[in-house]
């Protein structure tokens, strides 16, 4: 290993030509202040020597080509964790079965309304205005969803499962779970755990609407997860990644997961705390590089002083 030891972040092919804002290029800026040297690559043509690598492909399914590709290397975050989508990861799923009486929501399986993959099909045609015309127009032939999904502002709620077309129970794109929200008065409240390793940051947001990426910050709610929610990191083998969830009439609900955080345009506004405090969990994959604590002198340990 070289004095700075080298992280290497695999993209997908397609994030060179159009690049997104992620979470991970803030914590690699704290990578570098921590004495490492981190480099990107973009697909599997070629391989490039590092010390580590971090999976970090955007897509509900990582293709097999890449995590084979991840495994050649010494040490790796994220290989076991291949498939993000609803179909695979929610607890809430809900058949036809008219035995449940409560409201339920209908979202994309693909991880953030299948933005992801939608674009990466159209990125060879992004210079065809009329084409790109055509789809904002009447949606892109390659969809299969029953009705124009662009973001979650168009998922469904229905107040009771009988309402839920059958249309969307024939689509294999389509989930539908169990609405259970968690509620504070007239508001909506959103909980995500961010991770990497060892290294945790809790935070709790609050939304009038029911479906929301991003609403008001609010600290004084973030509290560690549950247990069955650290329970499902574990099932799905993350290393790095966010859990949302909420906290229903004391029942721990799974939102979504995530392995390729983004952090909008302008950052989210703890992305640099959250940066600091997720980079140093790069630690549990190099212990030997993990920092010592500073030995205390007598009188400091005197005066009640901590490392």
């Amino acid at each position: 290993m070289s004095a700075r030891p080298i992280l290497a972040i695999l993209h997908h092919e397609s994030d060179e030509a159009s690049p997104t804002p992620y979470l991970i290029g803030c914590i690699s800026e704290e990578w570098e202040k921590l004495g490492f040297t981190v480099k990107k690559i973009y697909g599997t043509k070629k391989r490039i020597a590092a010390d580590a690598m971090i999976v970090h492909v955007d897509a509900s399914v990582v293709p097999e080509e890449y995590l084979d590709f991840a495994r050649h290397y010494p040490r790796v975050i994220n290989v076991g964790i291949s498939d993000i989508s609803k179909r695979t990861c929610s607890t809430n799923l809900v058949s036809q079965d008219p035995g449940y009486g409560g409201a339920v929501i209908v979202k994309t399986s693909h991880n953030s309304a299948g933005a992801p993959e939608l674009n990466r099909r159209r990125l060879p045609h992004k210079n065809n205005l009329l084409l790109r015309a055509y789809w904002k127009l009447f949606g892109d032939p390659a969809e299969s969803y029953p009705y124009r999904i662009r973001s979650k502002d168009d998922y469904r709620i229905y107040n009771a499962l009988a309402e839920v077309p059958q249309e969307i129970f024939n689509c294999p794109d389509l989930v539908v779970e169990k609405f259970s929200p968690e509620r504070v008065g007239e508001k909506y409240l959103q909980r995500k755990w961010y991770f990497l390793g060892e290294s945790e940051f809790y935070s709790c947001e609050i939304s009038e609407k029911p479906i929301f990426t991003v609403g008001t910050y609010a600290p004084e709610r973030a509290i560690a997860p549950p247990q069955a929610i650290r329970e499902v990191r574990t099932r799905l083998k993350m290393d790095y990644g966010k859990i949302d969830y909420a906290i229903a009439d004391g029942r721990p609900v799974l939102f979504d997961v995530n392995k390729t955080m983004g952090v909008g345009s302008p950052r989210i506004v703890y992305a640099e705390i959250l940066a600091e405090t997720l980079a140093t969990g790069i630690f549990a994959y190099f212990p030997e590089l993990r920092p010592t604590p500073a030995l205390l002198t007598e009188e400091q340990a005197g005066a009640g002083i901590s490392p």
